[in-house]
């Protein structure tokens, strides 16, 4: 729900501007922007009601919100999308490598630690948990860029990462890739499905 909210504000017209979404019109284009806004909103509030109602401890709970809750505050996911947004204003090579990390790593970071929380793991645990996450969504990130580079290219258009080797980013991909692989399968077979999610990321095309 939260990356759904994220994402309807991702393409709102303050924000990207992007018309479409997954080959479908993005929300604010098949309904209206003060619906789409509204529609976001709800996901993020119904997103933390539901971990305030969980099964596991209170303490546990309270816990997972706010690892949540930090992953797409200021220092996550909205500080992200500022930097986003000012990037070709006062673009620095610190500013744009912090894109990535605080947008879309801290978020998944944050959801393992998260269920790693909630299901009682120790906090050695939670940190590997949390180290794994981060470069599972630094290849999420880039696994997006090529995919957004690709479509662009069909379209005719110019982007960052047209401008840069794209064959270097598949390359950067395939070594983030094996390396999310290697921290998760290092934490026991318990994680091997973890494990392969890396994989997919790589072939994902959408």
């Amino acid at each position: 729900m939260i990356h759904a909210f994220s994402l309807v504000h991702d393409d709102l017209p303050c924000m990207d501007d992007d018309d479409f979404r997954r080959g479908r019109p993005s929300l604010h284009r098949k309904f209206d922007e003060a619906t789409a806004v509204l529609a976001a909103d709800a996901l993020l509030a119904y997103a933390f009601e539901l971990f305030t109602t969980g099964a596991a401890p209170p303490g546990r709970r309270l816990a997972a919100t706010a690892a949540i809750a930090a992953a797409v505050g200021p220092l996550g996911m909205a500080g992200g999308q500022m930097l986003d947004v000012e990037a070709s204003a006062r673009a620095t090579k610190a500013r744009l490598a912090a894109v990535p990390r605080l947008k879309t790593a801290e978020f998944l970071a944050a959801s393992m630690v998260s269920g790693g929380i909630l299901a009682g793991a120790t906090r050695q645990l939670c940190d590997k948990l949390r180290a794994a996450g981060l470069r599972l969504g630094m290849l999420f990130q880039t696994t997006d860029d090529l995919i957004d580079a690709g479509q662009d290219s069909d379209r005719g258009s110019q982007t960052v990462l047209n401008s840069r080797n794209i064959e270097n980013v598949r390359r950067q991909a395939v070594k983030q890739a094996a390396s999310a692989e290697r921290s998760f399968a290092a934490l026991g077979p318990k994680f091997l499905l973890l494990a392969a999610l890396p994989h997919l990321l790589l072939r994902r095309r959408e």
